[in-house]
């Protein structure tokens, strides 16, 4: 497993570990995670197209609703009971892909991408809140993707679904601004 020690440290608290498995032709379409995010390439290879929070506006934050659904009677499907006012999952309508998208969603077009190509042993830290859109593809060798994931607390949180929220500092990681300060009352200190 790979070791992050600048990230276990007092820095950043891990909240999940992920293992992402499948036969390389999936498409993560675009949203954000709350998450601080280390993604390990194990097998395969993901494009990542990356949007900055500040770009919110421009892809249009929407949201799935969370719903409940119980088995009916034969236990032969499920039917939906409840539909839930919480989010599961932010995401956005635009097709980053689909060029009359701009002509649909046209903030779309002031919205700036990076992007790039996590390779077998290659780490990507994503931070919280920022969009991405990943396509996997397999290994050349074998059909598979494997990827790991490491979601930390993220260092911002942002209220959601709320598409003019800003993204705003998490008070869970005040000792690490303490710890900062300190350091440089310290350093100014030892400079008198």
């Amino acid at each position: 497993a790979p070791q992050f020690p600048w990230a276990t440290s007092s820095f950043l608290q891990l909240d999940v570990a992920n293992l992402w498995f499948g036969d390389g032709k999936s498409v993560g379409k675009l949203h954000f995670d709350a998450y601080e995010n280390l993604m390990t390439m194990v097998s395969g290879q993901k494009q990542f197209v990356l949007y900055d929070p500040s770009d919110n506006t421009r892809l249009y934050e929407g949201h799935i609703r969370e719903a409940q659904y119980e088995m009916d009677a034969s236990g032969d499907g499920f039917y939906r009971r409840k539909l839930m006012e919480s989010t599961s999952m932010v995401n956005s309508p635009v097709d980053i892909n689909d060029p009359a998208d701009v002509m649909r969603y046209p903030r779309f077009a002031q919205a700036n991408a990076l992007r790039c190509t996590v390779n077998e042993g290659d780490t990507l830290f994503v931070p919280s809140f920022w969009w991405h859109e990943v396509i996997s593809t397999p290994a050349t060798h074998e059909a598979r993707n494997v990827a790991v994931n490491y979601w930390y607390k993220p260092l911002y949180t942002k209220d959601f679904p709320c598409k003019s929220c800003r993204v705003r500092f998490n008070l869970a990681y005040e000792h690490v601004l303490r710890s900062l300060q300190s350091k440089k009352e310290e350093q100014s200190r030892d400079e008198l």
